[in-house]
């Protein structure tokens, strides 16, 4: 049976920022990120998002927002069960 989301841990977390530990990102490679990240990630991300950041060599995803005016826990949730995010995580 197929995973139907991406495993992620919430690292740290503040108001206006959350940095996630994601294992498979580990197994991207920077021009692969930079092909598909190249001006924002390959995926719609809500008017609450400051900036996405993705390290896959740390494995981890530290994305900055605006605590007014959105839900940060229920975003990532949403983005974990993705399966367009699925696809991309999978390379």
């Amino acid at each position: 049976m197929e995973n139907t989301e991406i495993v992620y841990k919430v690292m740290f977390h503040t108001n206006g920022y959350i940095r996630l530990e994601v294992p498979s990102l580990r197994k991207l490679s920077w021009s692969y990120l930079y092909a598909n990240f190249k001006k924002s990630p390959p995926f719609p991300l809500p008017s609450g998002i400051k900036d996405f950041h993705v390290n896959p060599f740390k494995g981890n995803i530290i994305i900055r927002y605006e605590p007014d005016d959105i839900d940060i826990l229920h975003f990532i949730k949403n983005m974990a069960s993705s399966p367009d995010v699925r696809n991309i995580i999978k390379g």
